[in-house]
């Protein structure tokens, strides 16, 4: 709501509040209307803490200057441009230390290695309807698919909004945000890998089909939830951007699921494929599995990582409960992933060996192939080295 002016003068350096009609009312001002992002985003609030985004910053906003100036122009301010270097050369922080140009590279460098990474929405949000505010406006600047404000706050769209009306905002990634799977794996704080593995396992389908269990199924596993979707998907062709946004907003609702029951905030805590293989099981098992079928929830509060591996267990039907190849090949994805692939106490592979026995003896009665069967240990193989015991 307010915008500082910062005007260096020798060494000395004046910070001005007022609010942005001073842009319009005091043409004797130079003024640079920089808008750094959106309080919202939060890829934009993780952006604002990066000396990368910084000094980027910087840069469009010294040539936005200079090609607004005309070169005769530029040379009134020469002796301008003269203290504000000195000014930046003189600059230290309280401790005394002073930032070089060195310093902030080296940050930039730190910054693209390992980014930081925005804490992302957990609950849904209320918008206040303001004056000249319309459906399509709101439905753009959260990120919703059309028609999707009307029907969550059930009214009908022919009415229109009303200036004070209260609307219910779900939680949201902006499809901005996402267009590939990279970008996916970025928003989310996941490896990379991770997502390109989750993409191969589950495939990628533009148009809606049924799953294995009759359920219509979209994109890369997104089982459609109600019948807004089922209206909105039907006779619909997704772009990749759609699939990968799609993806994007499911791993962030499994995301959500696990922290919701973390009383105790371990889950930051864990390394990043722990949180990845920890967050595989909502996505692919559902909020309700998740709580009621394995004691993931406890053994995450307690904090021990030996203890959340040994809860990788549960590989049945929702439709019959019985158990089922896929699903424990599943388990042991993620009970592998959680330890990297390397180093696996013993208490995860006698878990693991138990798994992989109940998919063979499930693989029996369901009378899969060999061919299904050979993947099925080839995987174990490939995971778990001889350490889990294939026949």
């Amino acid at each position: 709501k307010d915008v500082k002016h910062r005007t260096v003068i020798k060494k000395d350096t004046e910070t001005n509040i007022g609010s942005l009609g001073v842009l319009r009312t005091r043409r004797d001002i130079p003024s640079v209307l920089f808008e750094a992002g959106f309080q919202s985003s939060s890829y934009d609030i993780k952006d604002l803490d990066s000396w990368k985004y910084h000094w980027r910053s910087a840069e469009v906003i010294t040539h936005s200057i200079v090609n607004f100036l005309k070169p005769d122009e530029l040379k009134k301010y020469e002796s301008e441009i003269a203290d504000v270097k000195k000014v930046v050369e003189d600059a230290q922080w309280g401790s005394g230390y002073v930032v070089t140009e060195k310093d902030i590279k080296k940050d930039i460098k730190k910054d693209i290695k390992k980014p930081a990474i925005a804490p992302l929405p957990s609950s849904d949000l209320e918008h206040n309807v303001k004056k000249g505010e319309t459906i399509f406006s709101l439905e753009k600047m959260y990120g919703l698919r059309r028609g999707e404000l009307s029907y969550l706050n059930k009214f009908k769209e022919a009415d229109g909004l009303k200036e004070g009306q209260i609307l219910k905002i779900p939680v949201r990634i902006h499809p901005d945000k996402v267009k590939t799977a990279k970008d996916v794996a970025n928003v989310l704080g996941f490896s990379d890998k991770y997502i390109s593995e989750l993409i191969k396992r589950e495939g990628m389908h533009q148009t809606v089909y049924k799953d294995k269990k009759g359920s219509s199924t979209v994109g890369v596993g997104h089982l459609i939830k109600n019948q807004f979707e089922t209206d909105y998907y039907k006779d619909r062709t997704l772009s990749e951007a759609e699939i990968y946004w799609l993806l994007a907003m499911d791993l962030l609702e499994a995301t959500n699921v696990v922290k919701r029951y973390d009383v105790n905030n371990n889950f930051v805590k864990l390394k990043q494929y722990q949180q990845e293989a920890l967050v595989d099981f909502p996505f692919n098992k559902g909020e309700s599995t998740y709580t009621k079928k394995t004691k993931l929830p406890e053994a995450l509060n307690e904090g021990n990582p030996d203890k959340i591996a040994a809860e990788f267990t549960y590989a049945a039907s929702a439709v019959d409960e019985k158990v089922m190849m896929g699903l424990c090949k599943r388990r042991l994805l993620e009970i592998a992933h959680f330890y990297n692939y390397k180093k696996f106490p013993d208490s995860a592979i006698v878990v693991a060996q138990k798994i992989y026995d109940d998919g063979i003896e499930s693989g029996k009665a369901e009378k899969v192939s060999k061919g299904v069967v050979d993947e099925y240990n080839k995987m174990t193989k490939d995971w778990f080295g001889d350490k889990v015991v294939t026949r």
